[in-house]
């Protein structure tokens, strides 16, 4: 995306030093640095400016829970209660988010690539 397409976005000086810029990461930094103003955490805000913003996102490496936490649902294999996300981790290219079954205590894994495992784009 070029920088002068998502000027509109406010984002700090520190951010807008490229010509071309990944959104998504550009955004999230730019909610780490600006002092929260209420309970979100700056992975939470970012999610949020997106979707107000219409903006396409996708998981990075400070996303992944959050977006997973947020936006899927799994059912049990055993039981087909809902499992719920308990914890999750990452390496360079990928995150985990462990799921685990609300009545039988079962266990799933969630592994997605990062910039490509779980995208949005608003209807056009």
């Amino acid at each position: 995306m070029k920088l002068k397409d998502i000027t509109k976005l406010n984002l700090s000086p520190q951010t807008r030093d490229e010509t071309e810029v990944d959104h998504v990461a550009a955004i999230v930094d730019d909610e780490f640095r600006m002092p929260q103003t209420d309970t979100d955490s700056y992975r939470t805000a970012a999610i949020k400016r997106f979707i107000k913003s219409k903006l396409s996102f996708w998981n990075n490496c400070n996303l992944s829970y959050d977006m997973v936490s947020e936006f899927v649902s799994l059912k049990c294999p055993y039981c087909h209660s809902d499992m719920n996300p308990t914890n999750g981790g990452g390496n360079n290219s990928t995150s985990s988010v462990v799921f685990t079954c609300r009545k039988c205590k079962a266990t799933g894994t969630l592994t997605l690539q990062y910039d490509d495992g779980l995208c949005f784009s608003p209807k056009k």
